[in-house]
């Protein structure tokens, strides 16, 4: 259950970050894909099984940022080399990203101008992997200098309740995990009967 308290700016995402063992380093998922994409950058993307890794997950862009985002996500499964790990689904369609960088790394990583100092700290990859699982995503927008992103692809600051459930993929691998993935019962999104397709702002100010 996430309640929200006093006045919050417009949220980029909603959801759990979790931390996983290095060793779960494939990733198999159900939903969009097989390159990243976004709540307004994701007709491309053709809901089937993908497997990547949480290294290829991630996208060297000029300027370090979040990345590597798959929506629509019904199911992911977080395997080691011999098919072990975790599966998890969530009671509505998410949006998930798994990276071996937080967003502290990705942040302190960027060009800051600081009293005239020009500071920069390269990019060091955790151990670690830094997976999230979110049910609401705000859109990309159109550009550092464009609008914002369309209403459509905004969300409200208010309670939502959703269930993520973690399922163990033991010794039998494949039919653990299909065995894990049956079962999925979720509720579609909250969403506007008509897509708002007003500007919510113009201009960049994310960070």
């Amino acid at each position: 259950v996430s309640e929200p308290m006093g006045a919050l700016p417009q949220l980029m995402r909603l959801g759990l970050t979790c931390m996983l063992d290095t060793r779960l380093e494939s990733v198999r998922y159900y939903g969009r894909g097989p390159w990243e994409n976004y709540v307004d950058r994701r007709t491309a993307s053709d809901i089937a099984v993908w497997t990547t890794t949480a290294t290829d997950m991630f996208e060297p862009y000029v300027r370090p940022q979040d990345c590597g985002s798959r929506t629509d996500v019904r199911w992911a499964a977080f395997l080691d080399d011999d098919g072990k790990g975790v599966l998890v689904k969530a009671s509505m369609p998410m949006c998930i990203t798994a990276l071996h960088y937080g967003w502290e790394e990705l942040s302190l990583a960027r060009h800051t101008d600081a009293d005239a100092e020009r500071r920069f700290s390269p990019l060091s990859p955790r151990r670690e992997i830094v997976a999230n699982f979110d049910i609401r995503q705000l859109g990309l927008g159109n550009g550092q200098c464009g609008p914002k992103p369309l209403k459509c692809y905004t969300f409200p600051n208010r309670r939502e309740e959703w269930r993520l459930t973690f399922v163990p993929i033991g010794a039998g691998g494949t039919a653990d995990l299909r065995n894990a993935a049956c079962g999925v019962e979720q509720q579609l999104g909250a969403g506007d009967d008509s897509m708002d397709l007003s500007v919510s702002g113009k201009g960049y100010d994310g960070g």
